[in-house]
């Protein structure tokens, strides 16, 4: 008998799984919620007697995605087809942690010139230039969704629609944004002055973490409104991070930053752990706008780090099924030859200015 196995926990409700194994094995995924009134229970089992290569993809909806209180929002927008001065919005709200949130309070930012037609949900506080819809509740992995129609008459090469979402627990507040673009025409051709860096650096106790950094800063005369997707090397797992993200899957992270100030500098620090030795190249791709829908730009920045020592490889993540998982043994290996790279380093960057590679200065 054998069995060579990898798994990937996404989240606390996703987990992939691929074995290839002789002999027998069982393939359990539970699921258990208790509550006052009672308790809900889920139970998926497989039992193989043979030798079999098997796939595994398990993803239970309505529960937490991430083991701390967590919000989540997401917006789109859409003109009429027919040309007309109409948006029409679609926000999204979910509560994705481990904790029941209320109230949850969403307030949408209009554009520059645009005005409050009508909702699918009846606004708390309405404004000029916003409006603000109170939840009372929201459950753990429940979500709500709000259907939102704007006016704008005034011409404009753009839209931006800015949205802030948070919910209470315990005294506490968890906070979500995010923004939506409509682009009209073509941008202008002149060069931004936003800049923006990533490092990385190997935790000084524990070679197998490494720290990095991402440091945005805004040298425009106005506020601008950022996406920051990252994505992590192979053989690295998130650990942490200062600014929760605002979506994870997998090896993708993604940061939102609705109100970069002029001259305002934002930073993102997290933790991400090592399950080999060798040289990790971890990208990140920021898209930005102006407010007023007038500019859009974006950029690739990166950062190269060298993890030293001789540890096993291990594919995806470091976490390990319960005993009675029945497919816990020696997990699939792989070797690779990595040669250490220490042509660039952001390390010491204090006010971005750096002609060095991992740097990068945003080119529309």
């Amino acid at each position: 008998d054998y069995i060579q196995k990898s798994s990937v926990a996404s989240g606390l409700n996703e987990m992939k799984t691929e074995a290839d194994f002789q002999g027998r094995a069982r393939f359990t995924a539970k699921y258990l919620k208790l509550s006052e009134n009672g308790s809900d229970q889920l139970d998926l089992y497989d039992e193989y007697l043979g030798r079999y290569s098997i796939s595994r993809h398990v993803q239970m909806g309505g529960v937490a995605s991430f083991d701390q209180p967590h919000l989540s929002i997401s917006k789109s927008g859409s003109q009429e087809p027919a040309g007309g001065t109409f948006i029409d919005y679609v926000i999204t709200v979910k509560n994705d942690g481990n904790r029941a949130l209320g109230p949850v309070y969403i307030q949408d930012f209009f554009p520059p010139g645009a005005e409050y037609i009508r909702s699918s949900l009846r606004p708390s506080e309405i404004t000029a230039a916003s409006c603000q819809w109170t939840l009372q509740s929201l459950g753990i992995g429940q979500s709500s969704t709000i259907e939102l129609k704007l006016n704008s008459t005034a011409e404009q090469t753009g839209l931006v629609n800015r949205v802030l979402a948070s919910g209470g627990y315990d005294g506490e507040w968890v906070k979500a944004e995010n923004y939506s673009t409509l682009q009209y025409g073509w941008l202008d051709c002149c060069s931004s002055r936003l800049l923006a860096a990533k490092t990385g650096n190997v935790d000084s106790s524990d070679p197998t973490l490494v720290h990095y950094q991402i440091r945005i800063k805004n040298r425009e005369n106005y506020t601008l409104a950022l996406t920051i997707r990252d994505e992590l090397p192979d053989g690295m797992t998130f650990v942490n991070s200062t600014i929760p993200p605002a979506e994870r899957h997998a090896s993708s992270l993604t940061w939102n930053m609705v109100d970069l100030q002029p001259g305002e500098v934002q930073s993102i620090d997290y933790l991400a752990r090592a399950h080999r030795s060798g040289t990790f190249s971890a990208p990140a791709y920021i898209e930005a706008s102006a407010l007023d829908g007038s500019r859009t730009f974006s950029a690739d920045i990166s950062a190269q780090v060298y993890v030293p020592g001789e540890f096993a490889s291990s594919a995806g993540s470091d976490w390990q099924p319960p005993a009675c998982f029945d497919l816990n043994c020696t997990a699939m290996g792989g070797a690779e030859n990595w040669i250490p790279c220490t042509a660039c380093s952001a390390a010491g960057l204090e006010d971005l200015e750096t002609e060095c590679s991992s740097c990068s200065q945003v080119e529309e």
